[in-house]
């Protein structure tokens, strides 16, 4: 694991230009789970402890990028924009349904993840191989 560098006055302000476009502090804070105060704190800068996973669960509910709300590009929209490309480089699309698959699987340990195919393929008449 190691540290990431970010500028908590530029997160702060960042945070407030993206939040005012689309909601108060108050919807903000209950979509990412912290109090209106915590929010006020965050875009005053004084918010102390701030981790990755909060910038990119904020910059997912305010429509940024990560990097953006970090201060890392003056881009608000930095990859989040790019078509995703197959390794022939074709684009491909993640339909709803896939993007809602993968959200789940994303969050399950290997062995969580073996039975949930093994669900799958029950579910699907796909016949299953025995390891």
């Amino acid at each position: 694991m190691y540290d990431v560098i970010m500028d908590m006055q530029k997160i702060g302000e960042r945070v407030l230009l993206s939040r005012r476009r689309v909601m108060n502090q108050t919807t903000l804070g209950s979509l990412v789970g912290l109090s209106q105060a915590r929010i006020s704190e965050l875009e005053r800068g004084d918010f102390k402890g701030i981790d990755i996973g909060l910038v990119e669960e904020l910059a997912r509910v305010l429509e940024v990028s990560p990097q953006y709300l970090a201060g890392w590009t003056d881009d608000p929209l930095y990859e989040i924009n790019e078509e995703p490309t197959n390794r022939d480089g074709s684009s491909h699309h993640i339909d709803p349904a896939t993007r809602e698959l993968l959200d789940i699987i994303e969050d399950l340990d290997a062995d969580q993840r073996r039975r949930f195919v093994d669900a799958a393929k029950l579910l699907l008449g796909v016949p299953r191989i025995i390891e």
